[in-house]
């Protein structure tokens, strides 16, 4: 095993950077897997990552880092039964307490 597997086992050493999402700014993606995956984060806490293409490269989405997203991508994936090949866009808009608040929108194409 290498040192990425002994200092992150839950994590697969084939995960693409992370896409980091800006406020008010707005990214079109496109899930490149049917549902989120569970690993176990920093901080040993389990989030939900998916792989997605944004602007024709692969990158990981956390979505179980924030519930507000959470919730949207879950309620994108039991309305369509499957996220892969979806394309959505995603804005951060504004924060609430301590939890920021995202604008989610599947693009029908």
């Amino acid at each position: 095993m290498s040192w990425f597997g002994d200092l992150y086992p839950d994590i697969p050493p084939d995960f693409p950077p992370t896409l980091q999402i800006r406020m008010g700014v707005t990214y079109r993606v496109t899930f490149l897997e049917n549902a989120p995956r569970l690993v176990t984060g920093g901080h040993r806490r389990r989030t939900a990552v998916i792989n997605v293409e944004y602007k024709d490269k692969p990158r990981s989405l956390y979505v179980g880092s924030n519930v507000d997203l959470a919730r949207q991508v879950r309620k994108i994936e039991l309305e369509h039964e499957t996220l892969e090949g979806l394309a959505v866009d995603i804005t951060k808009i504004k924060k609430k307490g301590r939890s920021w608040i995202y604008k989610v929108e599947v693009i029908e194409e």
